[in-house]
Order: C-alpha cells, then structure tokens, then sequence
C-alpha cells in the first residue's frame, strides 16, 4: 500500500507539473496574435478492486484542451471582413476627394467661372483683341484642367490596379499556407499528439485572409477546413490548387477576379467578392471610379457639342474664301447618324452666305440636315 501512495503522489505531482507548464505557455504567449488559452483535462485513474471496495490510484492528465468558440471566431472574421471592406472603401474614396477640391483657386468650378466670364466679356465686345486673346487662354486653361483631372483618375486607377494585384498574390499565399497547417494539423492529431498551436496559427491564417476577402470557412471530421468563395474553392483541405487571379476586361474597363485551378478551370466570382480590402478596391474600380471618369467624360463631350454648336452660329471678322472640313465621312450614301460622328446629329438646317468684296451679300442658301 505504501508503494500505491508513492506512486498516486507521483502521478499527481505530474499533473500537476504539467499544469504548471501549460499556464507558463498561456503566460509566455499573453501577446502573441491569434493565440487561444490552453488547459489540462484531468482525470482519476481506473480504481482498483478489493473486497472491501475500489482503492484509487492518483490523478492522469488525459489532455490539453484549447479554449475556442468557434461561432465567436466566424464572428470575428466576417466583422474584420466588414471592416476591411470599409477603410479600403475610405482610403480610396479621400483620394478621389481630393482629386476634385474646390478649396484652391485651381479646381475645375473656377475655371468654369472664368470660362464662362471670357464669354461674357467677348459678347460685349465681339470685335475686341484683348477679350478674344483672353478666351482663348482661358478655354486652353479649362481644357487644361479637365486633362488634369482626368490623368489624376488614370493615377488613382493604376494605383488600385497595383493594390488590387498585391491583394490577390496575398490571398494565394495565405491560402497555400492554410493548405500546409491542413496536413500537419491531420497528421499530429492522428499520431495522437494535440495540434492546438497548430490550429491557432491556422485560424490566425484565416483572419488575415478575412481582411482580404469574404470567405467561407468549413471544417471536415479530420480536422481540415475548405475555404470558399461565394461557393467556390479556394482551399479544399490540404490542396490549393486553386489560385485566384484578377484580370483586366478592356472592353468593361472593369476588372474580373478569377478562382483557376491547376488544370485551368476558371470560375469568376467577382460577384461574390463583397468583403474585405479585395472587395472594397474592387467596389471602387469597378464602381465608383468608373461613374466618376464617365461623368467627367460626359461633361466634357456636352461642353464641347454645345460651346462648337452656339460657335459655329456666328461669324468671325474676317470672311473664309475656303472652308475644309475637319471630320471625314467615308461613305455619303450612310446616314449621318450612322457615319460614326463624335457628336449626336439632329435634324435641323445652316445658312451659306456669299459676301462681295465690298462686303456686300451676294447669296445665301439655307442647307437642310
């Protein structure tokens, strides 16, 4: 019996040991990210028979269990998705806001202002020098302008461009490693030894890959988990063949985002990417910077149509004895509505006028459209 307490003594002092050092690793990694506070399991072990009862024999540790809530963790994930999702949405949209500050005396209402003023200057004096030489620096300062503004767009755009190819190369690396911790994570806990740091790097992994992109998490009975997007694969438990790419469609002037596997199967979920930096860049691109520069574009184009419209109803100070057209029409027999013009053509009609050399009119003729 003395030997029995001796050795009851010495399974509880190694119990207790092990709970020692257990909380001296929860104490060590305080600060380490993604790190979850681990605990013994205690058990007694199997008691002995007598006739006058069982007799016990001391304490085992049966093992190492890791405090985690895995509806908190994918609570966890798809806020820092969410919130992701909204700072890259912000950072972005301040730098098209300053794109169009109209705090300087250099943004774009200005130069309208003046635009429109050297108008009104030369309407009052058509024939005068100063005010024609004035419009016509004001006009090239607008033009200026609006070409600033534009290159200013193409910047912004080649930047998210940049950030958004950065995001995806992100994304396939975390993924490969998620893909690695998969099999290690299987292949300790089948020896029987715990994984629980394991798994935290792992969920660690996941969270970061949240920040990038809404994506699905699913675990299997082995312990491996498949990461979806918008239910396609990105990780398909210890393979990550699949690898997501981000592809320019010229024609859209938008951009695509791809999930291809290794044997070249390509699945397009740009739809499904709503959260993350990936899907707040992508928002903007695709979204917001395309709505600006068509704007930006479309007021452009009516200045232009309706500044040269009210112009051409004038005349200048000098007669023309030629006039040559700037715009080509290779086929007269088209329609002019179908000849490719930069400018929406409407039915209407224009004068010719012939004037002598004294300055007399010599003919008109009105020409119909």
């Amino acid at each position: 019996m003395a030997f029995w307490a001796l050795d009851i003594a010495k399974t509880a002092l190694f119990a207790q040991q092990t709970g020692l050092q257990v909380t001296s690793h929860n104490i060590a990694n305080v600060n380490t990210p993604g790190y979850s506070k681990q605990g013994v399991t205690l058990a007694p072990y199997t008691s002995i028979p007598f006739p006058f009862g069982s007799v016990g024999r001391g304490v085992k540790v049966e093992g190492i269990r890791r405090f985690y809530d895995r509806f908190l963790t994918l609570q966890l994930d798809r806020q820092q998705s969410t919130k992701s999702y909204w700072e890259a949405r912000n950072k972005i949209l301040r730098h098209l806001e300053d794109v169009f500050n109209e705090t300087d005396d250099q943004g774009l209402s200005r130069a309208m202002d003046q635009f429109w003023r050297a108008w009104h200057d030369l309407a009052l004096n058509p024939q005068g020098y100063a005010e024609r030489v004035s419009l016509i620096g004001v006009a090239k300062g607008l033009a200026e302008n609006i070409n600033y503004k534009v290159r200013q767009l193409i910047d912004v755009e080649e930047d998210l461009e940049g950030q958004i190819t950065l995001v995806v190369q992100e994304v396939n690396r975390l993924a490969t490693e998620v893909a690695r911790l998969n099999v290690q994570i299987v292949e300790s806990e089948a020896r029987g030894q715990g994984a629980n740091d394991l798994r935290d790097e792992r969920d660690r992994l996941i969270r970061q890959l949240s920040e990038y992109v809404n994506c699905s998490v699913f675990e299997d009975d082995y312990g491996r988990v498949s990461v979806l997007i918008g239910g396609s694969p990105l990780v398909e438990g210890a393979s990550s063949s699949w690898r997501m790419e981000a592809q320019e469609v010229a024609a859209e002037g938008r951009i695509h985002i791809y999930l291809v596997s290794g044997s070249g199967t390509r699945v397009e979920v740009t739809s499904q990417v709503t959260g993350g930096k990936l899907g707040g860049l992508l928002g903007v691109r695709n979204g917001d910077l395309v709505g600006v520069r068509q704007q930006l574009d479309n007021f452009a184009r009516a200045l232009i149509y309706q500044v040269n419209r009210l112009h051409s109803q004038g005349e200048g100070l000098q007669r023309y004895t030629q006039v040559t057209g700037t715009i080509r029409v290779d086929d007269p027999t088209v329609p002019l509505a179908s000849a490719g013009l930069p400018f929406e053509v409407q039915s209407g009609s224009f004068w010719i006028r012939v004037f002598g050399t004294d300055g007399t009119l010599v003919r008109e003729e009105e020409i119909a459209v």
